[in-house]
């Protein structure tokens, strides 16, 4: 069983790596005291475990980093670009750059933490848009009544007449794992289920 702490410090971990974040982020975002010296080393233990864990989310970091650096630009997969350069060299929103020295480090820092962010939660944009057009024009789908409502993050809702929504969800789940498949080395793993509502229906 996976307790409320524990789901909740997991999946801060995993939008802190992909962040760039800290441990002190970390403790701040799990409702922990970042000035408690202990509750500080438990989320330190977090993070190397996590980065011990998987070893290749450092080598994506320094490489999306680099390429922000080198070309102005990081991508998603479904082509668009995410611009960094001006926050790479420290300027403002309007492109001006920013003479305080600490206000243009921490502007760095954003762009660099962009850079790791946009292709991963960018390419979840693109990968939703593309399974929400092929659940609207799916001809089953239209047959069983079934049509997207909207998304929510990584979740496509789909509103169908009870009669239908079993085979409807089986062929929601089958086309949410389309896009881009040639494009990934591993498939994408999909679930979904059925309720009155969107709470009850999380699986």
């Amino acid at each position: 069983p996976i307790f409320p702490d524990q789901y909740s410090m997991a999946k801060n971990t995993n939008f802190a790596l992909i962040f760039l974040g800290s441990p002190w982020t970390l403790a701040y975002n799990t409702g922990r005291d970042p000035g408690d010296e202990a509750q500080l080393e438990e989320c330190k233990r977090h993070f190397d475990d996590r980065y011990e864990l998987y070893p290749e989310v450092p080598i994506y970091q320094r490489h999306m980093i680099d390429h922000g650096y080198e070309h102005g630009w990081v991508p998603t997969i479904g082509g668009r670009r995410g611009h960094v350069q001006k926050m790479l060299e420290g300027c403002d929103a309007y492109g001006n750059y920013i003479h305080d020295d600490d206000k243009r480090k921490g502007m760095i820092k954003h762009g660099e933490r962009v850079c790791t962010n946009t292709p991963a939660q960018g390419s979840e944009a693109d990968i939703v848009k593309m399974a929400l057009n092929l659940i609207a024009q799916s001809p089953k789908m239209r047959g069983w009544r079934a049509a997207p409502l909207f998304p929510v993050h990584d979740e496509v809702v789909v509103e169908a007449p009870a009669s239908t929504s079993a085979v409807a969800l089986e062929e929601q789940i089958r086309l949410m794992k389309e896009p881009y498949k040639d494009e990934m080395e591993v498939p994408l793993a999909v679930e979904g289920a059925i309720g009155d509502d969107w709470m009850s229906a999380k699986p």
